[in-house]
């Protein structure tokens, strides 16, 4: 089966916009315009792809998911991690040590939150990836129609739990539990793809824009921060669901117009399969500029208009330089195995 060429430029158009999004002080509608699908992309995307008659045991399905996501959660977030060990031993004393050991444990679990991580939170999404993924893999011998219900029951049991409590699980089980509804959402939209007229796509950025003009701009209703596992309001749920499926449409209709250039698509593709590491080391960039901007006391009007530009440059070379060496670009291809063997059609 040919792999279609959009799923990488579809992915390395979303990465292009969480290198955006995090950029400080860029104008609140564009970060809401953002925020408001670019990770429900992401998880809809999963679930589109995701084969439920694959062949393998669910031990082994398990293995391949752990090694290609918390494997190189893991050995990325450790690296960043390189200039805490040296703080720590710089200011060896109980609270260095404790700061250490929080953001350590912060780090190996996925805690989305900056100041407990080693600097490295963007990669939460991955570790909330991996327990989507092994649900669905423990339910693979369901009927089709028993797996959509049983998924879609645990994600709406999710995103009940997530108005009620802000508690944040290792592995960040909650969220991942919650953002199940946007992995089956994916799944079934891949499952009815052939009767859907393919005018209908380029329909999607009209209705993004009118619920966006709707909720956001006229109700100044707040949009969804999965990092956060907050749906908004929940009044709010519906918009932001309509806007979450309008922006996947949106991002999908990009990526097919991109797919028709080859100098673009070729970018965006190489973008979309280096995912992890620019997730991994972006909030390390961010703190160059922002500390820049602190020491020199500059102020520059509308600054992340160049400093989204120069961002991008410095995570492409940081990424650039890491696929040179083998063993990170192995690692971050699920290539590093440390749990289950290696068949030989993988080592081939």
């Amino acid at each position: 089966m040919v792999r279609d060429p959009r799923i990488d430029i579809f992915r390395g158009f979303l990465i292009l916009l969480v290198v955006l999004g995090h950029v400080k002080h860029i104008p609140i509608a564009l970060h809401h315009a953002i925020y408001a699908f670019h990770m429900p992309a992401f998880f809809i995307l999963a679930g589109y792809l995701f084969n439920l008659h694959k062949d393998g045991s669910t031990y082994s399905n398990l293995t391949k998911k752990f090694n290609r996501l918390i494997i190189p959660a893991w050995v990325y977030g450790l690296i960043c991690g390189l200039p805490f060990v040296a703080i720590t031993v710089l200011h060896f004393n109980a609270d260095a040590i404790s700061n250490f050991l929080t953001r350590l444990y912060g780090t190996l679990t996925g805690y989305p939150a900056w100041d407990t991580t080693f600097n490295c939170t963007p990669l939460w999404f991955l570790y909330a990836l991996f327990v989507i993924e092994a649900i669905a893999i423990l339910c693979k011998k369901l009927s089709e129609n028993a797996f959509i219900i049983t998924l879609m029951g645990l994600g709406i049991v999710g995103v009940v739990i997530s108005y009620q409590t802000d508690v944040v699980t290792p592995f960040n089980v909650l969220i991942g539990l919650s953002c199940l509804i946007y992995f089956v959402l994916g799944f079934s939209i891949k499952k009815i793809s052939g009767s859907i007229p393919k005018s209908f796509l380029f329909i999607t950025p009209i209705i993004y824009c009118v619920t966006y003009y709707l909720f956001v701009i006229q109700a100044q209703g707040d949009v969804i921060s999965l990092a956060e596992n907050n749906f908004g309001a929940a009044n709010d749920f519906a918009w932001n669901m309509v806007l979450s499926l309008s922006g996947t449409g949106v991002a999908l209709v990009i990526s097919t117009l991109l797919s028709n250039n080859t100098m673009l698509s070729k970018g965006f593709s190489w973008l979309g399969v280096n995912t992890i590491p620019i997730i991994a080391f972006d909030y390390y960039v961010n703190d160059v500029f922002v500390k820049a901007f602190a020491i020199t006391g500059m102020s520059i009007p509308h600054a992340w208009l160049f400093i989204f530009p120069l961002k991008l440059t410095i995570l492409i070379g940081i990424v650039w330089c890491i696929t040179r060496i083998d063993w990170l670009n192995n690692v971050q291809r699920g290539k590093v195995r440390i749990w289950g063997k290696q068949t030989m059609s993988e080592q081939w």
